[in-house]
């Protein structure tokens, strides 16, 4: 009894994960149809602007609970490391930020789910000829990055070794490693559906804080190569947060991006 009892167990675990993969594999196909059907929106104009779109440029917190939490932590902060924060030279870095004005999710995970926008843009890259579609595709694919990189908490700093994996809707590889803890270095692989494309690089930053803002230094690169061959190459931004301690907090992206 005790044996039929675990194969019966097993067959039922076997018949749950097959039918999670049948799930999976559609909503795949699902995405890739999205993919190559995309076109340009029609109705959006260049006078559009999100909700939470600030005046100074870049992304408003309109959170006045975080932003309370925030602020608090802030002051905490001031305390504990002076005038060095203040000097402009200091790497916030190397310092302990108070846990509450932190978001429950590693920095890994956070820029994983940052590159929602890839499995549209960048296979729908994969599926044109003209290498400067191409090029167009992944410079939206990129710039959509931002409406998700408008974080306010701070992630969790990964610990040297660290690794995150994930699948995508699209049937994508994620894989990332944090290969340095000072600094913060993180290396990463994003292998698209059927091959349609691979996306390598790493990221580095550095914050510094001035009286009223902080600033996020970013050092790095992403390479994306296609099915076809064709390879493209970016820099990524820097961040600025600004009015930490008085007015409307604000998240902007800040330097030159060269594809």
């Amino acid at each position: 009894m005790q044996l039929l009892f675990a194969m019966t167990h097993s067959y039922a675990e076997d018949t749950a994960l097959l039918e999670e993969e049948r799930k999976r594999f559609e909503r795949q196909e699902e995405v890739l149809e999205l993919a190559r059907v995309w076109k340009p929106f029609k109705h959006r104009t260049d006078d559009y602007r999100c909700r939470n779109a600030s005046s100074y440029g870049g992304f408003q917190l309109l959170d006045k609970a975080i932003q309370t939490k925030l602020r608090s932590a802030a002051v905490e902060l001031v305390k504990s490391a002076g005038k060095m924060i203040f000097s402009g030279s200091f790497n916030l870095t190397r310092i302990s930020f108070p846990i509450k004005c932190m978001t429950h999710v590693s920095m890994l995970e956070c820029m994983a789910t940052m590159a929602s926008c890839y499995p549209i843009y960048f296979n729908r890259a994969a599926e044109t000829a003209d290498p400067v579609e191409k090029m167009k595709l992944t410079i939206c694919g990129s710039l959509a990055y931002f409406y998700f990189e408008k974080l306010f908490e701070k992630p969790l700093n990964p610990i040297l070794g660290e690794t995150y994996e994930a699948y995508g809707q699209d049937g994508t590889n994620i894989y990332f490693e944090q290969s340095c803890h000072h600094p913060p270095i993180s290396h990463f692989i994003v292998e698209g559906p059927y091959k349609n494309f691979k996306l390598s690089g790493w990221s580095s930053y550095t914050v510094k804080a001035g009286m009223n803002s902080g600033n996020i230094t970013t050092e790095g690169h992403k390479l994306i190569q296609f099915k076809d061959g064709q390879t493209i190459k970016f820099n990524n931004y820097n961040d600025l947060m600004y009015n930490i301690m008085l007015g409307t907090m604000g998240h902007q992206i800040l330097g030159k991006m060269v594809y």
